[in-house]
């Protein structure tokens, strides 16, 4: 599969040369994500403020925020921490030039890269910052052409060499480009999401406030006429902030080229946690040393913040901990489709809207159900392009005495067809219904050809 990078599928197998299943191991490798975050955090936290309770309350706003989604065995918690090591070692550079902080920037970049395509905005950003900020005396134009070339190189590198093994950049990720803007309740849950990290429900309008103030920020502070001062922590702020300024729109222009089906959720907007409470942490800093009546309001906003985290992810961590999460959750474990299609052979034929249920669960391999759309374009597929699948499905049925199992509730973006239009295409008759699902097989008694053709039709 070359759809996804390979870096986070290696990092996972390095358990196996301890002899050890991957996915077993997957918690524990995850928990090291989280807490290299976490450190990560702190120490950036630390570097901009220079205070033990500012790292601590950034470090614990990112954890929170982000503790969700790495507890799945998802590639968001090496993606964050290979990013926040990019960004505190290439601001490292910036302060005080050094080759050996260059170096490991572009290569925790190049990492992060090969962690998920979205690390190309890492990239942007780190070339914009190296060419465009003026760290002070010493760094002339040509030394940050060079600076820029060295960290783009290596940060290149592992990507490069990921295409040539695989033979073809042109083919190297399996995606089509097509033009697909997002609709506006796209960018509203990407604001929306946003505005899930400044406090306890979702909102746009809080996640729009929170964009238009990091905007109005960098313009006040860094305009190049400007004799402000520079905000502790020198390059730091201006990394973390421009590449958090950047991520968005990275993912929407992605959106719109390739992957029109990514929705800009807490998921995908994860990686934005820590840097977002860095620059946060960073500017309330520079109120408290405004006066006591700041501080004092600075605090009562910090408590409230963060004791709403700390509870929900304290309440979170307690409902997980009862009902288990996503492949171990009670829906699974109690599934009576599943308990029935244990008692099946081994080497029973089955089709299925849940393929990777059957194979993390059952060890079963199973062939997944027709597409009824393009996840890339979110396009509907019309009557003639899915009438050819459909088709193949019914022969395979036939040919095979095959079993067409559908787990009702599952809805995952991934349009496979449902059981009622596959029934538009094929005679299926009823084996079992269950709780959570129904099982069906070929109707012999009716042709096929027959359901295909009024399904067609009635397309």
């Amino acid at each position: 599969m070359t759809t996804f990078p390979p870096f986070y599928p290696i990092v996972l197998s390095i358990a196996g040369w301890f002899g050890k299943d991957p996915l077993a191991a997957a918690p524990w490798i995850q928990g090291i994500f989280l807490a290299a975050t976490t450190a990560l955090t702190a120490l950036a936290a630390w570097r901009l403020t220079r205070s033990a309770a500012a790292a601590a309350t950034a470090s614990l706003l990112a954890a929170a925020t982000v503790l969700e989604t790495v507890s799945y065995a998802l590639s968001e918690g090496l993606f964050t921490a290979l990013l926040l090591a990019a960004l505190l070692l290439l601001a490292g550079h910036l302060d005080r030039p050094r080759w050996w902080m260059l170096a490991g920037a572009g290569a925790a970049a190049g990492l992060a890269l090969l962690t998920r395509f979205a690390g190309a905005s890492i990239l942007i950003a780190a070339a914009g910052v190296l060419l465009f900020y003026n760290a002070g005396p010493g760094r002339s134009l040509m030394r940050k052409i060079i600076d820029t070339g060295v960290f783009l190189a290596l940060a290149l590198i592992p990507t490069l060499l990921w295409s040539w093994h695989l033979g073809s950049v042109e083919t190297a990720t399996a995606r089509s480009i097509a033009f697909h803007p997002p609709g506006g309740d796209a960018i509203k849950l990407g604001l929306a999401t946003l505005g899930s990290m400044t406090g306890k429900n979702k909102s746009a309008w809080m996640g729009l406030a929170a964009v238009v103030a990091a905007l109005g920020y960098l313009v006040w502070r860094f305009w190049p006429r400007s004799r402000r001062r520079r905000p502790a922590g020198g390059a730091l702020m201006v990394v973390m902030l421009v590449f958090a300024l950047l991520y968005v729109p990275f993912l929407i222009i992605s959106m719109t080229l390739m992957d029109a089906a990514t929705a800009l959720n807490s998921r995908i907007l994860c990686p934005l946690a820590a840097p977002l409470a860095v620059v946060a942490m960073g500017l309330t800093w520079e109120w408290i040393q405004r006066g006591a009546i700041a501080r004092l309001i600075i605090a009562i906003i910090l408590a409230a913040l963060g004791s709403t985290k700390l509870y929900k992810s304290i309440s979170w961590c307690v409902q997980t901990h009862h009902k288990g999460l996503g492949y171990s959750s009670l829906a699974w474990r109690d599934s009576s489709v599943l308990q029935w299609a244990a008692r099946l052979p081994q080497d029973q034929r089955i089709y299925t809207n849940g393929k990777d249920v059957f194979y993390f669960l059952q060890d079963r391999l199973t062939e997944s159900l027709p597409a009824t759309a393009n996840r890339k374009r979110k396009v509907i597929k019309n009557s003639e392009n899915i009438k050819t699948p459909m088709e193949t499905l019914a022969r395979k049925l036939a040919e095979n005495h095959g079993l067409l199992i559908y787990f009702d509730g599952i809805d995952r973006g991934d349009f496979l067809a449902d059981a009622a239009t596959i029934k538009k295409y094929m005679p299926l008759q009823l084996v079992k219904e269950l709780p959570d699902g129904k099982v069906y097989r070929l109707d012999q008694r009716r042709p096929a050809t027959q359901a295909a053709t009024q399904g067609a039709a009635g397309l």
